[in-house]
């Protein structure tokens, strides 16, 4: 079992990183602009909704996002996964050992709540 990322999947991983927030702010900037074009909805029923939007989005930045080091690897790319912020190239690149591994923790996991 694999219990530290490659050094190559790490640096290809670091590399990575700012396309990955950026896409992830994108997302949540999206949504944002959604909620605060939402004429139907009151100026403080918008401002509390993107409050509650960017609260629950910070919980994702800060689980894929925080605390980057090597040690942290693997949690963050099943992160990554879970919340679509790697696409299927990205993690293509990524050795076979490594992949294996994400693999079958998504296979558990799906297997598990389902």
């Amino acid at each position: 079992m694999l219990k530290d990322i490659l050094e190559p999947d790490w640096k290809l991983l670091r590399s990575f990183h700012d396309v990955m927030l950026e896409l992830c702010s994108k997302r949540n900037n999206d949504v944002i602009r959604g909620i605060l074009s939402d004429q139907s909805m009151s100026e403080y029923d918008r401002y509390l909704a993107v409050y509650r939007k960017v609260e629950s989005q910070d919980k994702i930045v800060a689980e894929c996002f925080n605390d980057w080091c090597r040690s942290r690897a693997l949690i963050i790319i099943l992160a990554l996964r879970h919340f679509k912020l790697m696409s299927d190239d990205q993690f293509a690149l990524l050795s076979e050992e490594t992949r294996a591994f994400v693999n079958s923790f998504e296979t558990f996991n799906k297997a598990k709540f389902q």
